[in-house]
Formats: structure tokens, C-alpha cells, sequence
């Protein structure tokens, strides 16, 4: 399978005639995760992880497309037999402002995935919650090395930079 932008791209105009044609419940639906809290307490309450198998979310038979299952998180792969890497959450590595870290991250995660035996890899809610925790940072005027930042530009292009790494290491 090819893995350049174009070829991504190309299916931009088969997606969109999908959403087009999905209701609003439909589309809040695919945002949705299937497993129910007490599904997972069992699974956990059973001597396993939270987890410990890829959880299933959105979905819509109808329409042909069949739900995502996660195994990932911020942290790492997480499915499997529990002896997966666990790395520090977002927040904490947005606080040391080093970019080059997350593509190191990206790619240690990738390569987990990939000894594991799943095949593709996706960072949207990883990237969101990088942001958020480099973005909560910024609000909140920190710098790891110049203390309280006043620069709004370049605390965004920190955090675009820290995302662009990330997902340069999973790819």
C-alpha cells in the first residue's frame, strides 16, 4: 500500500460523499466509543488491563464502515500482554519543549504497534491531547527553560512543531 500524502488524499473526495449522506447521531456515533465502563471494569476485575484487547468505536454497518479498534493511547500501546513501554503522558513531555522527543516517541510507539502485529497507526487523539497539554502550559505562561513566555506566535509554533515531530515518527 502506498503511504505518500496524495495517495492519503485521494480519498478525501469518498469520505466527504460518506459524512455527506450521515445523520448528525450518525456522525456523533463515530466518535463514540461501543465499550460500556462495566465492560471494561469486567475485563479489568478478570485479571486483565484496561485494554488488554483493542476496544471497538463508531462504526456504522450501513454505510460499509466498520469501527476503529484502539489499542493506543498518549502512553503507548496498551493492549497485549501488559508488558508494553509506558511513556510519561503529554502534558509532562509538552513541558520540556523538546520536539525531537516526540518523533522519538512516535517512532517507539510505531514500532511497538508494529511488533505487535497491528498494521496501522493513528495519532489524531494523541496530537489533540499533546496540544491540549502543551496548550495548558502556554495558558498557564510556563516555559521548562525561560520561565513566564509572552509570545503567543511562538508558543502556537512550539506546539505545531511538537505535533509535526510526533506524527513524523509514526509515519
Amino acid at each position: 500500500m502506498k503511504c505518500t500524502k496524495n495517495y492519503r488524499l485521494s480519498y478525501t473526495d469518498k469520505a466527504k460523499e460518506i459524512v455527506d449522506k450521515l445523520s448528525l447521531e450518525q456522525k456523533v456515533h463515530l466518535m463514540s466509543g461501543t465499550v460500556s465502563l462495566e465492560e471494561m471494569l469486567q475485563d479489568m476485575n478478570g485479571g486483565k488491563h484496561y485494554n488488554y484487547i483493542p476496544y471497538p468505536a463508531g462504526g456504522i454497518e450501513e454505510v460499509g464502515l466498520d469501527p476503529m479498534l484502539f489499542c493506543d493511547g498518549p502512553r503507548g500501546v496498551v493492549c497485549g500482554t501488559g508488558k508494553s513501554t509506558c511513556f510519561p503522558v503529554s502534558m509532562l513531555r509538552g513541558a520540556t519543549f523538546d520536539t525531537e522527543l516526540e518523533e522519538r516517541i512516535g517512532q517507539a510507539i510505531t514500532m511497538k504497534m508494529l511488533n505487535t502485529g497491528l498494521i496501522a497507526v493513528g495519532f489524531s487523539t494523541t496530537v489533540r491531547e499533546i496540544t491540549t497539554g502543551l496548550f495548558l502550559l502556554i495558558i498557564l505562561g510556563v516555559s521548562s527553560n525561560q520561565g513566564r513566555i509572552s509570545d503567543w506566535k511562538a508558543k502556537k509554533q512550539r506546539a505545531k512543531e511538537a505535533n509535526e515531530k510526533y506524527a513524523a515518527g509514526i509515519m
